[in-house]
């Protein structure tokens, strides 16, 4: 699944549009879904998800959203860490070279 993210300063909104592959190269969009709240005022109350997926089209989704959303640059918390251990492993292999005079 593919999913597209547009910002549109104008309305101060963002729109996504999901893409789906179909044999012979054709592609299916989502149909628009309005996401209306409400308020949870009893907590015994059964809450019904918000979107429910098949798990093979649920994987996609994820990794569609996350693919958009690291090209709009959001990273997820996995991502920022090993990209935050990668910059202090290159200090720490910097320090060791000026250290033992590697340069």
């Amino acid at each position: 699944m593919r999913i597209e993210i547009e910002r549109d300063v104008s309305l101060r909104a963002v729109s996504f549009w999901f893409i789906k592959s179909m044999p012979g190269e054709r592609e299916i969009i989502a149909e628009p879904v309005e996401l209306v709240w409400r308020e949870v005022s009893d907590t015994g109350q059964e809450i019904s998800p918000t979107l429910t997926l098949p798990y093979r089209e649920a994987r996609s989704f994820m990794e569609g959203m996350i693919k958009a959303l690291e090209a709009h640059g959001v990273e997820t918390e996995s991502r920022s860490y090993e990209r935050g251990q990668l910059e202090a492993q290159g200090r720490h292999l910097g320090d060791l070279r000026s250290m033992l005079d590697l340069k």
